[in-house]
């Protein structure tokens, strides 16, 4: 009993040693950015401009937007439960209201503002970012949702400014605002428990997990490479706008003929 009590206590302190760390590789960037007058502009050129001038590298100057993002944007609850499971899959609807540029003015998003916003503010700062839209869950219940891929310094990474920016209590349909960088740059491996993008060029996986699997929670990591995702993505980024959509479209339906186009 004493020595898996010890055990317990030894991964206990690593994971807390790793939380740590993580957070002090940023600490002056996010102090930085928590310190910064209230913004009441809703010019995103300056906005951009304002969070990342002070930084030189393209993680801390994602970071910056990150944490900006996630601090001063509010979660549109009264959006989300009006909305709520209304869109079907690959619908093309949009979600009304959740434009970069409104966001900004409103201050409110649901999910697919808040990506649209750290989307526009990176590629303003000379980061290639695209939004991502799949299926979250945050714990058991899944439901449509948006997050963001980004490119930083030649490598795709993963994040969700949305959920690291708070919570909404389920029973009394209220929003919490805490900060979590959980999200923020996970491996691969580790967001697509919670992250399925339709797109499976999104998981950034050599191996994709497919629908069954993710819904099953049984997520398999694949010793044998099947899909190499940079390829296709440096494809897709060379491509119109038209295409990229015909090309998402088709990896969609391939990799999973449930989802609706």
């Amino acid at each position: 009993m004493k020595l898996v009590s010890k055990i317990i206590f030894l991964v206990l302190i690593s994971f807390y040693s790793f939380s740590q760390n993580k957070n002090s590789v940023f600490e002056s960037v996010d102090a930085k950015i928590l310190n910064l007058p209230a913004y009441k502009s809703d010019d995103l050129d300056t906005l951009s401009e304002l969070i990342t001038k002070d930084f030189s590298t393209e993680s801390e100057k994602v970071r910056a937007v990150y944490v900006w993002v996630a601090n001063n944007i509010s979660y549109n609850t009264e959006k989300y439960f009006a909305g709520r499971n209304r869109l079907s899959e690959l619908s093309g609807e949009q979600v009304e209201g959740e434009s970069a540029e409104e966001i900004i003015s409103s201050r409110q998003a649901v999910c697919e503002g808040y990506s649209n916003l750290l989307k526009a503010l990176c590629t303003k700062a000379g980061i290639s970012c695209e939004v991502i839209e799949g299926i979250g869950r945050p714990e058991n219940d899944a439901d449509l949702h948006a997050w963001n891929a980004i490119d930083i310094d030649g490598e795709w990474k993963l994040l969700d400014v949305t959920w690291s920016a708070g919570a909404v209590n389920m029973k009394n349909k209220k929003y919490y605002k805490s900060f979590s960088d959980q999200f923020f740059l996970s491996a691969p491996a580790e967001f697509i428990k919670t992250h399925y993008p339709f797109d499976p060029m999104w998981q950034l996986l050599l191996h994709p997990v497919n629908r069954n699997e993710y819904e099953a929670k049984k997520i398999i990591s694949g010793d044998i490479t099947i899909f190499q995702y940079s390829d296709s993505i440096n494809s897709y980024l060379q491509q119109d706008s038209i295409s990229q959509l015909i090309a998402a479209c088709r990896r969609t339906y391939e990799y999973d003929s449930r989802n609706k186009i």
